[in-house]
């Protein structure tokens, strides 16, 4: 479908649809160098990756992959957010509290402080023997929703309510129909 398309399919969708069924969210703008289909067939095929990483029992790689999406996730909300003066963290830890500081749910926040915890020292505690590779299960386990409950979080909380197709101009700008987003991360395997 060629872009022009693509834009007709939208304002046709927008047009046809209670308010509040599609969002703007924000990009950066900073992605220019970016290969956006690249990121996106990447982001849509992570779900893959982790699936695969649990079926061979890499533990670590299923925590990183999961910390990514979160990262990303998080990096949504503070655009949609923060004032376009504030410099966004890139530490996850970092950008975890500036997300807090903006509003971000505070249960949900001590779900991701937890999985921050244990992540690094999954990461950076294996090998100097602070944990053991079977403690790490339970950090894959107590993060299954995480990735869900972080994405389903920005889509409820950030984001513009859109009627018509204007202001759409930013790298990394998304449109989504966010009940459909939902209804689809509710009905795939947590990944």
């Amino acid at each position: 479908m060629s872009k022009i398309n693509q834009i007709e399919a939208i304002s046709l969708a927008l047009a046809s649809s209670p308010p509040g069924t599609y969002k703007l969210y924000r990009g950066d703008g900073t992605g220019v160098d970016i290969d956006i289909e690249k990121h996106m067939r990447n982001l849509g095929s992570v779900g893959k990756h982790i699936k695969h990483a649990k079926e061979v029992g890499c533990l670590i790689e299923i925590i990183s992959l999961r910390l990514q999406v979160i990262d990303y996730w998080l990096r949504v909300y503070f655009v949609n957010f923060a004032p376009s003066n504030v410099k966004r963290q890139r530490e996850f830890g970092r950008l975890l509290d500036q997300c807090i500081n903006l509003g971000l749910d505070i249960t949900l926040s001590e779900k991701l402080r937890n999985f921050n915890r244990h992540r690094i020292n999954a990461v950076h505690g294996f090998v100097v023997g602070t944990t053991s590779y079977d403690e790490l299960k339970t950090v894959v386990n107590e993060s299954e929703q995480l990735i869900s409950d972080t994405i389903i979080s920005v889509l409820e909380n950030a984001g513009t309510i859109i009627v018509k197709l204007e202001g759409f101009h930013n790298v990394g700008d998304m449109i989504i129909n966010v009940k459909a987003y939902i209804e689809k991360l509710h009905q795939s395997p947590q990944i």
